[in-house]
């Protein structure tokens, strides 16, 4: 019983919070969602913002206009 105490507080010192240096993968998936939906939701110069800070997170958010621009496509066709 004594062991099995002590692997328990030994094994939640390794498993610790994570760090800040993971914060960074958040950030690049959370700007270019969010400027996917403030764009799609009407509000088109608003979509600049969160787009600019993804492009200074992430040089992966170039990507995005060409995702929007699929969606334009695939929503007017759904209208039709």
């Amino acid at each position: 019983m004594i062991a099995a105490g002590g692997f328990a507080i030994l094994r939640l010192d390794l498993m610790r919070v994570p760090s800040y240096r993971n914060a960074h993968t958040l950030v690049v998936g959370v700007l270019p969602m969010a400027c996917l939906l403030t764009y799609l939701s009407g509000h088109r110069l608003w979509a600049i913002v969160p787009y600019a800070l993804g492009l200074l997170s992430k040089e992966t958010t170039v990507v995005v206009p060409i995702v929007l621009l699929a969606a334009a496509v695939l929503l007017e066709r759904r209208d039709l």
